[in-house]
């Protein structure tokens, strides 16, 4: 059976963060070690071009200036319930505590590719989602 790895990212525009989920998304498929989906929480103009064969999955109608908390649960569920990826990558641990909550009940290997510096100091209510997460 071949993987499917979905990795879920802020969104394809410039930064960093962006850059790396990029680099592994391409490396991973690449590989041929598993099919990759690109889920990507914000709608914005691509910087970054992923290969063709990979999927990008983008919100409709929501988390296009900012971000809906609950909205991005729900959705974030349902792209994983429908697409049934064998392992899921997320960026950033407040990314990743929203994916967190998402997975409830749904047995899924999930790792954390945490991106932001250790200096970085969350403001409520965003310290209480990671701790939670």
């Amino acid at each position: 059976m071949k993987h499917k790895v979905l990795i879920i990212a802020p969104c394809l525009a410039m930064g960093g963060m962006e850059r790396a989920a990029v680099n592994i998304a391409e490396g991973i498929f690449n590989s041929g070690a598993a099919d990759v989906v690109f889920l990507s929480l914000f709608k914005k103009e691509h910087f970054f071009k992923l290969s063709d064969s990979i999927k990008i999955i983008e919100p409709h109608g929501f988390n296009v200036s900012s971000l809906s908390m609950w909205n991005s649960v729900v959705w974030i569920r349902s792209v994983v319930k429908a697409e049934k990826p064998t392992h899921i990558l997320a960026f950033n641990k407040f990314y990743a505590a929203l994916t967190a909550f998402a997975l409830v009940g749904i047995k899924v290997p999930f790792y954390i590719s945490e991106r932001s510096s250790p200096l970085y100091h969350w403001n409520q209510p965003f310290k209480s989602i990671i701790r939670l997460g």
